[in-house]
């Protein structure tokens, strides 16, 4: 007979670990670090996550309503020559 050389359970052929096997754990149970979630606390979560971006972009946008005059003059001055890394003789294509 032929010995079993399956790998199964992470271990090779001589029944030592296999170095690309994961843990002994079973597939079905993740690393959770133990908290499982119901539909109301995930909900809760998504709530204040959702809460946390809005609040982000309005702060964002009142910076950039409040200081725009500044942000459109920088965004719409001209690269000096020496930084346009596609020219190639005396700031000209």
């Amino acid at each position: 007979m032929a010995p079993d050389i399956s790998c199964s359970q992470g271990q090779d052929g001589s029944g030592a670990e296999s170095v690309l096997a994961g843990p002994a754990a079973p597939s079905d149970t993740r690393e959770t670090g133990g908290a499982k979630m119901s539909l109301v606390e995930h909900l809760e979560e998504l709530r204040s996550r959702l809460f946390f971006c809005v609040a982000a972009v309005g702060i964002g946008s009142t910076v950039a309503f409040l200081f725009y005059e500044p942000i459109l003059q920088f965004l719409l001055s001209p690269l000096p020559s020496q930084s346009n890394a596609l020219a190639t003789h005396n700031g000209k294509p």
